[in-house]
């Protein structure tokens, strides 16, 4: 018996998938004319002029634990222990494919119009770093915006692209 994938079914993760959507293609996108009514202008400092084209792909939503911090979550994503450093937690998030652009999550916010949820995504900056947006689909305006001031605790769910290439259990 395969140990390995025995303890692997063992495992009970904390956050739990509570759905998933697949999205098509999507072309590159000026930054600025995503969420052109719904995101101050503001909120897209320091992200790249342009967001890049997209291969289609599985955007994941997990539900958030109380008391989460970004870091649990990027560990678990990634399902590595919670002190692996920083940087590599930054690049296996990008080289696995776990970052949503503003324009993918344009499209999912379109999908979760009303929903009474809170959404958050890593998406990479200008710098190559990771900034983290929320999105809430509750409002008619400013939809998208910086979490950097919130807390996870404010969040409900997480979205996430290619979770297969690090889950083996989904």
């Amino acid at each position: 018996m395969n140990t390995q994938k025995y303890d692997l079914l063992q495992k009970v993760p904390p956050f739990r998938v509570v759905g998933k959507v697949g999205l098509g293609a999507i072309d590159m996108k000026e930054t600025l004319k995503c969420f052109p009514r719904h995101a101050r202008r503001d909120t897209l400092n320091g992200l790249p002029v342009k967001q890049p084209r997209t291969d289609p792909c599985t955007v994941w939503t997990i539900a958030v634990a109380k008391n989460s911090t970004y870091e649990q979550l990027a560990s678990y994503i990634l399902d590595m222990p919670e002190n692996t450093p920083r940087s590599t937690r930054v690049r296996l998030l990008a080289s696995r494919g776990h970052v949503m652009t503003i324009a993918q999550a344009e499209m999912i916010a379109e999908t979760m119009r009303g929903v009474r949820a809170r959404v958050f995504f890593f998406t990479m900056n200008a710098r190559g770093g990771f900034s983290r947006f929320a999105i809430n689909p509750t409002v008619s305006k400013d939809i998208l915006y910086t979490d950097t001031d919130l807390l996870p605790q404010a969040v409900d769910r997480i979205l996430v692209r290619n979770l297969n290439a690090s889950w083996p259990w989904v």
